[in-house]
């Protein structure tokens, strides 16, 4: 399973060849794990581009306008179990969701109704455009006795020509520092949504694990400041995690007070200098 540790490096292009390797003269198959909700299905019908204009839409992301179901946006929306629509799953299949829970505010269709000339009575009503053709309704739900998924449908998947790369040219790998941190989660959060609910919330901190807390004299509850090439969290605590081992700290995105994601590029890994406040 190849994560963003992998294709969000600087040197992605070497280490995709690497795995495409893998894929083609082993026994192992590659699966690429998406980096959060729905980004694949993004990225299978979206045309994207490497340079943006203008102001940002953020849905679920902090942007110039946010549209957020964690209630910390400019305008609430509908979570998941409210939402009558579609993603696409790890094994290319696009899922149809349907509603358990009301929902009483604005939807992503009223504002792509404001936006858009031809708008849509419901948000299912772009599914044919978006999915091949496909009708929402058309859909089918749950599992047969076998374990047989009967949601939705499978996406169909690309064929392209096999090259070469036997022989890899060599490349530059990009070197970090000694004081490195991660971008990571906790063994019980996956991100904001996690976290809302009462059973898990809790407040993140710098996570570091306890020799390294011994290294740099400080404990569990310490506040502390930690400096990145794109920005700083000027006061974070500390909490050290037994789960972990090494000199790489991490810092979450599962609680929204930490704005940790904007100190990192698409890489998980940078430079931080950490000083005791």
């Amino acid at each position: 399973m190849v994560g963003q540790d992998l294709y969000g490096s600087e040197n992605w292009k070497r280490l995709a060849e690497i795995v495409g390797l893998i894929d083609i003269y082993t026994d192992f198959s590659v699966i690429l794990i998406p980096t959060d909700t729905n980004t694949l299905g993004v990225s299978l019908v979206c045309e994207l581009s490497e340079t943006s204009s203008g102001q940002v839409f953020g849905y679920n992301k902090k942007g110039d306008f946010t549209f957020s179901a964690v209630g910390n946006g400019d305008l609430d929306a509908p979570a998941l179990n409210q939402q009558e629509g579609t993603f696409v799953n790890i094994d290319k299949r696009v899922t149809n969701l349907n509603v358990a829970l009301p929902y009483n505010g604005y939807t992503l269709n009223d504002i792509a109704n404001e936006i858009l000339l031809n708008g849509k009575e419901n948000t299912i009503d772009y599914t044919k455009e978006l999915f091949e053709g496909h009708d929402f309704d058309s859909f089918g739900n749950g599992f047969s006795n076998s374990g047989e998924d009967l949601r939705g449908y499978t996406l169909k998947v690309e064929e392209v020509e096999k090259r070469d790369v036997t022989k890899l040219p060599k490349s530059e790998v990009p070197k970090l520092g000694k004081n490195v941190i991660y971008l990571s989660n906790p063994v019980l959060q996956f991100g904001l949504f996690t976290n809302v609910s009462h059973q898990l919330k809790e407040e993140g901190g710098l996570y570091i694990s306890p020799e390294h807390a011994n290294k740099l004299k400080v404990k569990d509850g310490d506040e502390v400041t930690v400096a990145m090439k794109r920005g700083s969290i000027k006061t974070i605590k500390v909490i050290v995690d037994d789960k972990i081992s090494g000199d790489i700290p991490y810092l979450p995105t599962f609680d929204e007070k930490i704005d940790a994601e904007s100190l990192f590029g698409s890489y998980r890994f940078a430079e931080a200098k950490i000083s005791k406040v």
